[in-house]
């Protein structure tokens, strides 16, 4: 599942369930900008590096 996607789901959670299932502004951002989790925390980064 993207990040576009889950943002999505907690919305639509949010508005049935109540505010703790509202995505935090990290996920939204991300999802704004079409980010994925490995895209903007590449945790093998900095093997290519060096």
């Amino acid at each position: 599942m993207g990040v576009k996607a889950f943002v999505a789901l907690c919305e639509k959670l949010a508005e049935t369930y109540g505010e703790h299932f509202r995505p935090t502004a990290l996920l939204q951002d991300m999802a704004a900008k079409g980010e994925t989790f490995y895209g903007r925390f590449d945790p093998y980064a900095k093997r290519e590096a060096a």
